[in-house]
């Protein structure tokens, strides 16, 4: 590989390193993600991009299923690397994450925008569209999905005893108990309405179909025999989506 082109540069610009985060288990979505770090001339042996090793627990402990206890644990660890390297801004991506198919023409150009300047925490996507591609969330305002999120130094200083705090207590809890991670950063911008929170319209990335490590797995999805099928139809989804 010949190095960053042009998107892959100013995403580098962006951010001082990329964490993408990936069950050693799930070959598939390692080898779908690596094709999109690809297509912007980067990949796992680049030094500002990490695989950071989800974590997958052996019980679900406080939490509704495995899953989500475990990806709550990877984007803490992934916090937690990110603090012990000198970077100011950082990106995470999940393996199901699919860049838009304008991403190599839109970003460099999206990037000069004033508005983009100037964040804490960063959202490839939003849930609610504008005049402007760049949207201002107000702290109160739930975000579902973390499958492209950036956040900042401070936010990683603060954002890791809080998510810790979030873990050790049980599902229910007033303070804010066992939750996915997406209500848990959702929670946290609640209560530090100091830290600007922005996101792209139309969505940098998108969550592409996937057999799920979160939910309880549907009937198809425990037959073996019956996931290459499984697997040829959701890229067909993705295709005519």
């Amino acid at each position: 590989m010949s190095g960053p082109n042009a998107a892959g540069a100013t995403l580098l610009s962006m951010f001082d390193q990329i964490f993408v985060i990936n069950l050693a288990s799930r070959t598939d979505r390692k080898r779908e993600v690596a094709h999109q770090l690809n297509r912007l001339g980067l990949g796992f042996d680049h030094p500002n991009v990490t695989l950071f090793r989800a974590c997958r627990p052996e019980d679900r402990g406080e939490f509704q299923t495995i899953g989500t206890r475990g990806c709550f644990e990877s984007h803490m660890g992934v916090i937690r690397a990110a603090l012990a390297g000198d970077g100011e801004r950082f990106l995470v991506l999940e393996d199901d994450m699919d860049l838009a198919p304008d991403f190599e023409t839109r970003l460099p150009g999206l990037a000069e925008n004033a508005q983009l300047q100037d964040w804490d925490i960063f959202y490839g996507y939003s849930p609610v569209s504008g005049g402007s591609p760049v949207v201002e969330f107000a702290p109160d305002k739930a975000i579902e999905c973390t499958h492209f999120i950036g956040f900042s130094r401070a936010v990683a200083q603060q954002a890791d005893p809080y998510l810790a705090a979030i873990y050790s207590r049980p599902d229910g809890d007033p303070r804010g108990g066992a939750m996915h991670v997406d209500g848990a950063w959702s929670r946290f911008r609640s209560d530090h309405p100091e830290f600007r929170t922005i996101g792209i319209s139309p969505a940098l990335a998108e969550q592409r179909p996937s057999r799920t490590d979160i939910h309880d797995l549907n009937w198809y999805d425990r037959i073996p025999l019956l996931q290459p099928v499984l697997n040829a139809l959701r890229r067909l989804k993705r295709q005519i989506s």
